[in-house]
């Protein structure tokens, strides 16, 4: 799901930019994830623009994951001491600059991150920065 919607977010940066191409530099750990990141520079449209995705999985000591949260406490219980805890976590991020200072610099975050104890969090954020701040579409972004 997350690589789809880094997929279809590139591509339509792709069209909306008309003219510039996503590099893709890939990483990846052995058995325990990686992720793509995916920019675009020097377009019609974007200065400059990356979509990014990480997703990472593997175990942590049960330790770690009570001191995240106090939900850690519960989500261990029933394992033996010392026994690791199996996670999964993903996150998508892009942040795209336009060439023209009227338009405004736009900014993402999503975080998953869940493990096979039941305990899961999900989090992140969208932000704008403008060059030159028009209220209006202050007041329409931050009201949708």
């Amino acid at each position: 799901m997350c690589c789809e919607a880094q997929i279809t977010i590139t591509q339509d940066i792709s069209v909306i930019d008309g003219e510039a191409t996503f590099q893709e530099d890939v990483c990846t750990r052995a058995n325990s994830g990686g992720g793509i990141s995916s920019v675009i520079s020097g377009g019609e449209v974007f200065e400059k623009a990356g979509v990014n995705l990480s997703v990472v999985y593997g175990s942590m000591p049960q330790e770690a994951l009570q001191a995240t949260t106090e939900c850690g406490i519960d989500s261990a219980k029933g394992m033996a001491p010392g026994e690791y805890v199996p996670f999964f976590a993903c996150e998508l991020s892009s942040v795209t600059h336009p060439d023209s200072p009227s338009c405004p610099t736009i900014y993402f975050n999503y975080q998953y991150f869940d493990t096979d104890g039941g305990f899961w969090w999900s989090g992140g954020g969208t932000d704008i920065t403008p060059s030159y701040i028009n209220e209006d579409d202050m007041k329409h972004f931050h009201g949708t």
